[in-house]
């Protein structure tokens, strides 16, 4: 069960974490063996790369409780030169509320929390250039905050907002905005610098959201439901089936240009690909056949596909 794949900041190595065993580990392009670099840690936030590139930052729990918040501890270790690895050191500590729980009777969203984490939302772990550390504050992915390592001090950022991007330059954060039902509302953009975040209007409600690699727009998803194979009300499994669609969008006036349109459960993954040549999303199917297969005693497991599109609009599966 390996993910949150970080590559560090001069692409030769990669951390990421076993999330049956709780670990952190790191190999690099030379095809080196995995090494295991920390244990116990907190399985929804993926490490962090230091700007320069010479420590791996994670998040491990504390039992330490304030309120109703743990107290979660980070700590850095030097990244791995020739195999050699070194003891970590705590870096600072944060508050996370929690009190999350429960599960889904559809299928596919087993594996969109795999690729995107619990409820689409993943937590944000990110060591910033100026030192500072971009953080999820929620167990849910609810909620976006800022830690200064020097001063000690934590800033929410954006307290109704999930699903957070950070732009390539690392000056702006887009985010998914939601109800207090935990639904979609809005798509908002933050200056790290300063400023009130500006609600982006758009004509759909947004699902997935990442920037372009320029930083000059935005790629988005949404997600209307067409019908639920099942009840999912009931407990048993269940599959809703979507329309879904990739959009291009100008942060500054909200317009958005369709990319592409899928019938599925959820977009899960966007990324630009590199050098700006597009982008890589990936497209997780109903679950439709899951749940009639049931009733035939067939295991028909949802399907992934992992989608290219070129800046010509060509897309290859």
């Amino acid at each position: 069960l390996y993910g949150y794949y970080r590559w560090s900041p001069d692409g030769t190595q990669i951390a990421f974490l076993d999330s049956q065993e709780h670990r952190l580990l790191a190999t690099d392009v030379w095809g080196s063996a995995p090494v295991v670099l920390a244990e116990n840690l907190a399985l929804l936030y993926p490490p962090a790369w230091s700007p320069d590139g010479t420590e791996i930052a994670y998040v491990t729990p504390t039992d330490a409780m304030n309120n109703n918040n743990q107290v979660m501890a980070i700590y850095a270790v030097p990244a791995p030169i020739n195999g050699e690895t070194g003891g970590p050191r705590l870096v600072a500590t944060f508050e996370q509320s929690v009190g999350c729980g429960g599960g889904s009777s559809d299928p596919a969203d087993a594996l969109r929390e795999r690729q995107v984490g619990y409820m689409g939302n993943a937590l944000t772990f990110t060591w910033l250039n100026d030192g500072s550390i971009l953080f999820s504050n929620h167990c849910s992915g609810l909620g976006l905050a800022r830690l200064d390592l020097t001063t000690g001090v934590t800033d929410v950022v954006l307290p109704d907002a999930a699903r957070v991007a950070l732009s390539p330059d690392q000056g702006r954060i887009a985010g998914i905005v939601f109800d207090a039902n935990r639904q979609s509302t809005s798509l908002v953009v933050a200056d790290l610098r300063g400023g009130a975040p500006q609600v982006v209007a758009l004509d759909f409600l947004p699902d997935q959201v990442a920037w372009a690699a320029d930083g000059a727009s935005l790629y988005a998803s949404s997600r209307t439901l067409i019908e639920w194979v099942g009840d999912p009300t009931s407990g048993s499994p269940a599959a809703g089936e979507y329309d879904v669609h990739l959009w291009q969008v100008d942060p500054a006036t909200g317009a958005a240009q369709a990319l592409a349109q899928h019938t599925a459960h959820s977009i899960g993954t966007l990324t630009a690909a590199p050098a700006g040549t597009g982008l890589i999303y990936t497209v997780i199917g109903s679950a439709r056949d899951t749940v009639t297969g049931l009733e035939n005693d067939q295991i028909i497991p949802p399907t992934t596909w992992l989608y290219y599109l070129d800046l010509t609009g060509q897309i290859i599966e």
